[in-house]
This record gives structure tokens, C-alpha cells and sequence, in this order.
């Protein structure tokens, strides 16, 4: 099989992987504070609707990885 092919393929994967980089990188001081003091920390309407955002965005690769590796 040529590379372009597994791109292709992996292509959704690879996409919600990097939007996940994204995300992490938006709310990483608010995982640092959630793993050091606990879920204390999130105490705003926007960093709970980020922490959704990312918690959405990583069950939707895990689905899209499952999908891919069962084709």
C-alpha cells in the first residue's frame, strides 16, 4: 500500500488528534490545576464548556481510531 493511501485513511483520526493538541494546549493550566488541587479549580461557565469541548473532541478520536483500526 503507497503512504497516500494510510493519509487518506487516517486522515479523521489525525485531524481530531490535532485538534485535541489544541484544546489540551487552550486549558492546560486549568489540567495542571485540576491534577495539583483537584476539580475545585474549574470554576467558570467557559473553562467548563472547554473542558467539554475536550472531553467531546477525545471520545469522538477514540471512536474515529476504533473505526479506522476496524476496517
Amino acid at each position: 500500500m503507497k503512504l497516500t493511501h494510510h493519509v487518506k485513511r487516517w486522515s479523521g483520526a489525525l485531524s481530531l488528534f490535532l485538534v485535541s493538541l489544541v484544546w489540551v494546549s487552550i486549558q492546560w493550566e486549568t489540567l495542571r490545576g485540576i491534577a495539583t488541587e483537584g476539580p475545585s479549580v474549574v470554576d467558570t461557565f467557559d473553562e467548563v464548556a472547554l473542558m467539554l469541548l475536550l472531553l467531546a473532541t477525545l471520545v469522538v478520536l477514540a471512536y474515529e481510531i476504533r473505526t479506522t483500526t476496524t476496517e
